[in-house]
């Protein structure tokens, strides 16, 4: 049920630009649960797969630049600066 609320958000309800995240203990758990759900249905709707691109730990609506991100939650507790120098193994980047 949490997928298909969640393609509901992001395809219904999701403002121009808008993400949506998956948030888990660590990024395997992010993106194996809710996330790959996601995934498999949109590959496998008509009206969804040419219109979204699916990476490994995104899925981008084309059309309204929606996206949702598979993410661990140590990420969520570092401060934004090491956020955008940081890999999902948890490992910041100097």
């Amino acid at each position: 049920m949490a997928p298909w609320l969640m393609l509901y958000v992001i395809v219904c309800l999701a403002a121009q630009d808008g993400e949506a995240y998956v948030v888990a203990n660590d990024f395997e758990q992010a993106r194996s649960g809710v996330f790959e759900a996601c995934a498999r249905i949109v590959k496998a709707s008509p009206l969804l797969r040419n219109s979204v691109r699916v990476a490994v730990d995104k899925i981008t609506f084309r059309s309204a630049g929606v996206r949702l991100l598979a993410l661990p939650l140590t990420i969520l507790a570092l401060p934004l600066t090491a956020r955008l120098r940081t890999n999902f193994d948890g490992d910041v980047r100097v």
